[in-house]
């Protein structure tokens, strides 16, 4: 058996063994002759481990363990883990074997260090290349279930999860509703849900760090996962400025070991990334709306207005089908604002906006055409049926 230490050096993890049915995952650093060797520094065994009841042995199917020899792996004088060898016998183990174990702990040592530093350089190569694709794919798009889909799948495969699912909360981040937008490694797909009915994610996830966690944290997840219900799971906010934008889960339905474990600061890196490109997706798409609306009522401004008419006339004519123009302008504005003042007239600009929101259909567009003037694009609507609406909207607004 070959046991290296983790970085805290709280536990010797097992990472290669040979005659064994089934391995033991960790060598305690008490009661074991790993602890004992570690302390004193040099190699050591054990004869007879019939005299030595609480000293640890791996369990064996077929027979017992009754004596063993360990060895510390030693790198640049620092020991980084321990080689064990055990026999079925009694007296297995001669101090020439002791000194040979020793001298190999001392190669090996140096080899698993060489092994170890390859891997980590392997490691950090993979997560450039992962946080270089999910810097590509934030920049690539303004479309924000663009981004979470890719990203998702992104950071789902940069740490091996088995599944990924990607939530978004709403532009305004007033409300606690996370919407469903991506999913990675399911095959149904997860319908929104309230942060706030989960009130331990939602303390997890208000730390705006990645953190790992039981899949009970979040219940829907069992709901999710038929086939197989992840052991372990990974919250990752995606936070800008102390704001959450949304939020990755992973899962794996395998144990990690602490290495895994260990690499939140890792996906720490990919949410920054995920929430960089979501803000810039966010602003631009304020901005287009912006130049697009009437700051003051919300409705389409004159320029969004003339491109959507002259869009509805020329299909209107193509395909011969009926299409209205309502435009009205508010009597005496000017009187009304020299009267009770500019923050009031405002207000009823403002009011008249609500009104024509709630009067039309989904399909009609309401404008802001300039001042107090305000008018209504109807598609698929004949001439009757718009002075209906007309004179709905115009007893609306009287009685307002």
């Amino acid at each position: 058996t070959i046991a290296l230490f983790g970085k805290d050096r709280s536990s010797l993890q097992v990472v290669a063994t040979y005659g064994f049915n089934s391995p033991p995952d960790f060598i305690p650093l008490c009661n074991s002759l790993a602890a004992q060797v570690c302390a004193d520094k040099t190699a050591q065994s054990i004869d007879d481990l019939a005299l030595h009841p609480e000293i640890f042995r791996p369990q064996l199917i077929f027979t017992s363990i009754r004596s063993i020899i360990c060895a510390p792996l030693i790198n640049d004088r620092e020991i980084i883990g321990v080689i064990e060898a055990y026999s079925s016998e009694k007296n297995a183990f001669s101090e020439r074997d002791v000194l040979l174990l020793k001298a190999l702990g001392y190669h090996a040592g140096a080899a698993v260090a060489s092994a170890m530093l390859y891997e980590q350089t392997k490691l950090r190569l993979n997560e450039e290349q992962f946080l270089y694709q999910i810097a590509q794919s934030a920049a690539a798009t303004i479309d924000t279930d663009t981004i979470m889909q890719q990203c998702v799948s992104h950071t789902a495969r940069a740490l091996n999860a088995d599944m990924g699912i990607g939530f978004l909360l709403p532009e305004n981040n007033l409300k606690s509703a996370m919407t469903f937008k991506a999913s990675f490694g399911l095959n149904c797909k997860p319908g929104g849900f309230d942060l706030l009915a989960f009130p331990e994610l939602n303390e997890k996830v208000n730390t705006l760090i990645p953190t790992t966690a039981s899949p009970d944290i979040f219940p829907p997840l069992k709901d999710l996962c038929t086939d197989s219900t992840p052991s372990t799971i990974m919250l990752m906010p995606l936070p800008v400025d102390s704001r959450i934008l949304g939020l990755i889960i992973l899962g794996w339905s395998r144990s990690l070991t602490p290495d895994q474990i260990d690499r939140t600061s890792f996906a720490a890196l990919m949410a920054q990334q995920v929430a960089i490109g979501l803000e810039k997706a966010h602003l631009y798409n304020q901005v287009k709306a912006m130049a697009l609306s009437d700051g003051l009522t919300g409705l389409a401004n004159r320029r969004n207005f003339d491109m959507f008419l002259n869009t509805e006339i020329r299909r209107a004519a193509t395909l011969k089908r009926p299409l209205s123009l309502i435009m009205f302008d508010l009597d005496k504005f000017k009187v009304y604002n020299d009267t009770y003042g500019h923050p009031t007239g405002d207000k009823l600009l403002t009011q008249i906006g609500k009104i024509l929101q709630e009067s039309v259909c989904n399909i009609d567009f309401p404008a802001r055409y300039g001042g107090e003037e305000f008018s209504v694009i109807l598609p698929e609507c004949p001439n009757s049926e718009a002075m209906l609406i007309a004179e709905t909207i115009q007893m609306t607004v009287e009685q307002s």
